[in-house]
């Protein structure tokens, strides 16, 4: 009974937790990709270029962030390689050196968009810094000897170091997309005409000069009808006026001479009369001038377009 009463003991291990799931690991958030330093061959085509855009166009396909024109954090990236590689040329780096200061540079702002604390980029930067120095330069590997190190690690210092702030905010903060469309617009040329509807050289000429023939003769009528309606205005003026002066003497001579019988009471009437009849005509004579003012100008504008 006791062999049976052991055999239906589980072993070690077998039977815990039956019907509960494992736990779920949790996932990570995604990284970036890492950087892909320059090798020496392409260390040499980056130095021939002498245009920044041309350079900065070499080191985003090398690194395959085509979209750094347009994105802000590849944009950074590729300023980066490209400084830190004008650094090492500037202080005389083997292209094994060179890459591995790339490397250098690119891990560290990898970290820093991955959530590495300030002191622990500088950590990392000082000891692969201090991994590659050696006392004299060894031939094929990345050697940092003694004149390059304070130049070297100050240049890590000044360019990432310091600038942690603005890495951090750069890697981890969205960038708002500004999206930009191009529209171009393509001229479609015109059907040509059928060759039965062509003409020659002369025919063209000729119908090029009856239409430029067309046109004076219009402008000229038009200018003789505004000349015409000037003076047609100008004569209706200086009737209105005549009958004006004559109306005021006449008014003036009324007024000195009052009526002395009948027969003068009633001839004062009727010049009363005549003078009212002649303030209408003057103002019927006023309209008509401003209407043909105004057919004037119209016509001169005609001429002048």
């Amino acid at each position: 009974m006791a062999d049976d009463k052991d055999a239906e003991q589980p072993a070690e291990g077998e039977g815990e937790g039956e019907g509960e799931a494992p736990p779920e690991e949790e996932a990570e958030a995604p990284r970036e990709p890492p950087f892909i330093v320059l090798l020496a061959e392409e260390q040499a085509a980056f130095y021939e270029y002498e245009d920044v855009d041309e350079r900065a166009a070499f080191v985003a396909q090398c690194l395959k962030l085509e979209d750094h024109t347009g994105h802000a954090r590849s944009a950074v990236k590729v300023d980066l390689v490209t400084y830190t590689l004008d650094m090492a040329r500037s202080s005389g780096q083997t292209p094994e050196t060179t890459a591995a200061m790339l490397s250098i540079a690119c891990e560290a702002v990898d970290e820093i968009g991955n959530g590495a604390a300030a002191q622990e980029v500088q950590a990392a930067v000082q000891s692969k810094l201090v991994a590659i120095a050696k006392p004299r330069a060894v031939l094929g590997q990345p050697c940092l000897v003694p004149a390059d190190a304070p130049t070297v690690a100050k240049y890590f210092a000044d360019g990432i170091v310091r600038h942690f702030n603005l890495y951090k905010y750069m890697f981890t903060q969205e960038q708002e997309l500004e999206a930009r469309n191009t529209h171009r617009i393509v001229e479609e040329p015109a059907v040509p005409q059928p060759l039965l509807l062509s003409r020659t050289q002369e025919e063209l000429d000729a119908h090029n000069a009856a239409l430029e023939e067309a046109r004076l003769a219009e402008e000229e009528r038009l200018a003789e009808e505004a000349a015409a309606a000037k003076a047609a205005a100008e004569e209706e003026e200086r009737l209105r006026k005549e009958a004006e002066e004559a109306a005021a003497a006449e008014a003036a001579a009324a007024e000195k001479k009052e009526p002395q019988n009948v027969d003068e009471a009633v001839d004062f009437s009727a010049e009363k009369r005549v003078e009212e009849v002649k303030k209408e005509l003057s103002a019927l004579y006023k309209a008509r001038e401003e209407e043909l003012l105004a057919k004037i100008a119209a016509l001169e504008a005609k001429l002048g377009g």
